[in-house]
């Protein structure tokens, strides 16, 4: 909460965002995930990603928020991918 509100801890994460990539105090979601075919046992997608969450206000009111966010984020990627859409 300080490091989203006070106007020194909102910089100290502003600067660690731009030097890490990550803002300070949240959290973050990894995933593996690797799809086989049945038949062949060949894979056909695997994917190692992580995602770190954001400073937006809906984390400090749900805490899962960000989770839920990356969730979406990689369904939506997956789905994409097994399309063959251009990503």
């Amino acid at each position: 909460m300080t490091s989203s509100i006070l106007p020194v801890g909102l910089g100290i994460s502003s600067i660690s965002k731009v030097v890490t990539g990550e803002h300070t105090n949240v959290g973050s979601a990894t995933i593996e995930l690797m799809i086989s075919d049945a038949k062949t046992a060949q894979p056909i997608v695997a994917v190692i990603d992580r995602k770190a969450g954001s400073k937006d206000l809906s984390t400090m009111i749900d805490s899962t928020d960000d989770a839920k966010d990356a969730i979406d984020w990689w369904v939506e990627r997956l789905g994409k991918t097994l399309r063959n859409e251009h990503l």
